[in-house]
């Protein structure tokens, strides 16, 4: 993340995402809610545009499409790669089975006032709670993806995940990274997050907090929404 006011920018800009993005959506997705998976995207078909009947046929394709996400035809089957490699572990299995998954936490943060939102990939009731975050990345050993967790700020996300569920429960869950790899063979790895990125974390999160809004008491509220 680079700062509170980038994001703000940014929800004043129209946003189109990259195909590394909607990929990962598509992963995501296959995963964790594959009854819907084909309602939701279609994988594209493979005509020419440049000519008379490629145009004719793309524009059939178009009103099939009828408002889902269009993935190329080779990131459509990377998705369901990645789907399989999941599901063949016995244990990712038994964690979507007994799972809460794609379930919303709601709070107003008590120093500012601000309305606050966590959605966690999948979420396990058992003692303190385990949040279980999905990544997709090219490479999922262990020094590799935790320069990744550094880059796209998974550190700051993580926080922001556990301190939700914190707040709203009253114990403070694990939290673990499902790493995907893109490519085959679709390994995955699975790390538990430790303190010391849960604590650099929370501290950007919170400077971001502290710069970008002014302090406001509030008593706060919560609640949680699943879906």
């Amino acid at each position: 993340i680079r700062g509170m006011n980038h994001f703000l920018c940014s929800q004043k800009t129209p946003f189109s995402p990259t195909r590394d993005m909607t990929l990962g959506s598509a992963i995501h997705d296959a995963i964790l809610l594959p009854d819907s998976f084909e309602s939701d995207y279609l994988q594209m078909i493979d005509v020419d545009r440049r000519t008379k009947d490629g145009k004719s046929q793309w524009a059939l394709f178009e009103e099939k499409a009828n408002g889902r996400t269009i993935l190329p035809h080779d990131d459509y089957e990377i998705a369901l790669h990645c789907r399989d490699s999941f599901f063949r572990s016995p244990f990712l299995s038994e964690v979507w089975k007994r799972g809460k998954k794609e379930i919303s936490f709601f709070w107003t943060d008590s120093s500012t006032g601000i309305p606050c939102k966590s959605r966690k990939d999948l979420f396990l009731e058992d003692d303190n709670g385990i949040v279980f975050e999905m990544k997709s990345c090219q490479d999922a050993r262990i020094h590799q993806f935790r320069s990744t967790v550094k880059k796209s700020s998974y550190d700051l996300q993580a926080a922001w995940y556990v301190d939700a569920v914190e707040l709203i429960k009253g114990k403070r869950p694990d939290h673990f990274f499902i790493a995907i790899e893109k490519e085959p063979p679709y390994e995955i790895a699975v790390y538990p997050t430790g303190k010391g990125i849960l604590e650099l974390g929370r501290q950007i999160y919170k400077s971001e907090f502290s710069k970008s809004f002014p302090p406001k008491r509030d008593e706060g509220s919560c609640r949680i929404d699943k879906g």
